[in-house]
């Protein structure tokens, strides 16, 4: 945690708009990253720099995956599903998810340091990805009856619903929803 030369390689070869003594003030403490003289890139710099090519292609995928996880269509659409899923009050549903969601971030915020941004960004995408199978799986199965060749009726499709839909909003929260602001911002 406390390597010297690993930090100044790294905010060398990232930060290239630093200069090595302005590096080298930042590290050891004399001067604050902030008060160093930032100059704005052109976008020929950036394009043509392989550390600012690496952190915006990581910016323009991870904000990419924040608006195509479809997070639109569960929250406009949360009453009907719950509705499909036999939930006497879909209202209620709709708090619960309110209340996932600001227990999701409250948790994130305790512990985003601890385990790291990258492990939490990754878990979180992947329940997100598990929750999005689960809630287009029971939603053509209740709808249509059938998935792909295979019948699928049952009592099944509203609680795999409801959990889908929970789960997805735990996985959203964390990763996409709030580390990703946290995480693009560490690395430009």
């Amino acid at each position: 945690k406390r390597d010297i030369q690993e930090t100044l390689t790294s905010l060398a070869k990232y930060r290239k708009v630093l200069s090595e003594e302005e590096v080298e003030s930042v590290v050891y403490g004399e001067t604050d990253v902030n008060q160093t003289e930032n100059r704005v890139l052109s976008l020929r710099e950036i394009l043509s720099d392989s550390g600012h090519r690496l952190a915006l292609m990581i910016g323009l995928i991870l904000h990419s995956s924040r608006e195509l996880s479809g997070i639109n269509v569960v929250y406009n659409y949360t009453p009907e599903i719950f509705e499909a899923a036999n939930v006497s009050d879909p209202e209620l549903g709709t708090v619960g998810i309110g209340l996932v969601a600001l227990f999701s971030a409250g948790l994130t915020a305790l512990l985003a340091d601890r385990m790291g941004r990258r492990f939490i960004m990754i878990s979180g995408l992947t329940v997100l990805v598990i929750a999005q199978i689960g809630i287009g799986v029971s939603q053509t199965c209740n709808s249509t009856g059938k998935l792909l060749l295979w019948s699928c009726e049952g009592e099944w499709t509203g609680p795999v619903a409801l959990v889908s839909v929970f789960a997805f909003i735990a996985g959203f929260v964390p990763s996409v929803g709030t580390v990703l602001w946290l995480y693009v911002n560490e690395i430009t």
